[in-house]
């Protein structure tokens, strides 16, 4: 499958002072770009998950230019664990999650909150949240999948989105290859 992403809204319902600067700037000069890259999905049991291992990797190749090492099981679905070319560390561990399928079953909404570990080479961990909120629904056939995903930056002590200190908005289409 191929994944195109559109950042189309940033909100800052904290304020700018409460955001990182670094992730604020780096959010607005993706804003309404158009970002590629290929996605997979691989059985689980009797479920088809997203492999978070090799969509994290090709996300990031695209969208930052940078090849990382992504670690993740589908055995241990709730933890992805980045490497960066400089050393730095990013763990996410999903904490809470919850999927609807459509009675049609041809759409499904979703909600993840995660805990985020971050640090450089060395560093002390700088600890995170985010909620991620979407809907897909299939169209033309099963070749399209149309979405909308919500993210909420949290700080770490504040796991309500009330308190996020961002919030983008993705509009986001999956295709299959070669259509």
């Amino acid at each position: 499958w191929k994944a195109t992403r559109v950042l189309a809204g940033i909100e800052l319902p904290s304020g700018e002072g409460a955001v990182d600067p670094k992730l604020l700037e780096a959010a607005q000069k993706r804003k309404d770009k158009v970002e590629e890259f290929p996605v997979r999905f691989i059985r689980n049991g009797d479920r088809v998950v997203a492999d978070r291992e090799f969509n994290a990797e090709q996300e990031e190749l695209s969208v930052n230019k940078q090849t990382v090492d992504a670690q993740w099981r589908a055995s241990n679905p709730n933890v992805l664990t980045l490497t960066y070319p400089t050393g730095g560390v990013t763990e996410v561990k999903v904490t809470k999650r919850s999927v609807t399928m459509a009675d049609d079953a041809r759409g499904v909404e979703f909600s993840e909150y995660s805990r985020v570990a971050a640090a450089d080479l060395g560093g002390v961990p700088e600890i995170g949240a985010k909620w991620v909120r979407g809907k897909f629904r299939l169209e033309e056939g099963d070749s399209k999948a149309l979405g909308i995903v919500l993210e909420y930056v949290l700080p770490g002590d504040r796991p309500d989105p009330k308190y996020a200190t961002m919030k983008l908005k993705y509009r986001i289409s999956l295709s299959k290859d070669g259509d």
